[in-house]
């Protein structure tokens, strides 16, 4: 049987540094470390099966903040430490809305039905009101012209969709998540657009396989959306494929700040302050904690910039934003 648990850092190095510990010349030390590894092991395995005790246990995988164990449970009679001890480490060690791979999609969901009624709200306080403008730069640099086809991924509530829309874009919002379209909707039928602008329209979708044929959209936007998809890669693949030739792609997100104070203070705000606002209004500081822990496992501005020049794309370039507190990549296709 195969799991996988995700450790914090304090227990990544603990178990990526034991075999040197291990072997440590200090017969203290490396009689410590033997016992530590031991019960981190059995603490992850214990957790996963929920009481029984694994007897042959081997690491596959210690790397990228996870450990992958292979273990069995044909051998009985093994003693293992007292259960209630594994369950409060394992519970510490992850964000209930984090969870990488196939299983990514489920927990962002719920995360947004949580948060939908007082997304628009949290964001105006958590960024003090900031985060208007730094979408207005980010449709700027769009520069979306009447006519156009736009789609905009992971749209949340709408505000870049309407705002490609006052721009005179054909603009698409897609979104996997009905509770946030529903507010985006809500929006819209209370929104007055002058009578010569194209009215928005809003689609259930994946970002990681769109639902539109190649060369669609003159521009293909997404903003706070490739953090949250179980693979990001894909989904820059995919708006680099739905776009037109000459077509624009653009991606807003939280940063990491290339400056280390900055980026220490910028982590800690979030680690800190941003889920007393999750608490206060939705009754779930999980649900804003979110933001680092999702941020911590991606590249941010510098990883997506690499991976756009890999795509082929042209004219590759990162605004930063408040220090790279946020940050837009822009690229166009070939």
């Amino acid at each position: 049987m195969l799991i996988t648990f995700r450790l914090n850092h304090d227990l990544l190095t603990l178990l990526t540094l034991g075999p040197q510990l291990r072997g440590s010349n200090n017969t203290k030390i490396g009689k410590l470390a033997n016992q530590a590894v031991f019960e981190l092991i059995h603490t992850i395995a214990a957790h996963a099966v929920e009481a029984e005790t694994p007897t042959r246990l081997e690491i596959r995988n210690a790397s990228q903040r996870q450990v992958v164990i292979a273990f069995s449970t044909d051998r009985t009679g093994e003693s293992a430490l007292p259960l209630a001890r594994y369950v409060r480490l394992a519970l510490a060690m992850t964000n209930q809305y984090y969870e990488p791979g196939v299983g990514r999609a489920a927990k962002v969901g719920d995360l947004f039905a949580r948060i939908a009624p007082r997304y628009d709200l949290i964001n105006d306080l958590q960024s003090l009101g900031l985060h208007r403008w730094w979408k207005r730069r980010f449709v700027a640099l769009a520069a979306p012209r009447p006519g156009e086809r736009a789609l905009d991924l992971c749209c949340g509530t709408g505000d870049v969709t309407f705002a490609l829309a006052r721009r005179g874009a054909e603009a698409i919002g897609l979104d996997f998540s009905p509770p946030m379209l529903g507010v985006a909707k809500q929006r819209e039928a209370a929104m007055t657009l002058r009578d010569d602008l194209p009215v928005p329209r809003f689609m259930l979708g994946d970002a990681q396989k769109i639902l539109f044929p190649d060369d669609s959209f003159d521009l293909v936007t997404v903003s706070y959306g490739l953090r949250n998809l179980s693979d990001w890669n894909d989904g820059v693949r995919e708006m680099l494929r739905v776009a037109r030739p000459g077509g624009r792609l653009l991606a807003l997100d939280f940063g990491k700040p290339d400056n280390a104070l900055w980026r220490a203070f910028y982590f800690a705000y979030l680690r800190a302050v941003v889920p007393l606002f999750g608490r206060i209004f939705c009754g779930d500081a999980q649900a804003y904690a979110y933001i680092l822990e999702s941020l911590q496992h991606y590249p941010a501005q510098r990883g997506v910039e690499t991976w756009m020049r890999d795509l082929g794309c042209h004219d590759v370039r990162v605004v930063q934003l408040l220090g790279g507190v946020m940050s837009i990549n822009y690229g166009s296709k070939p």
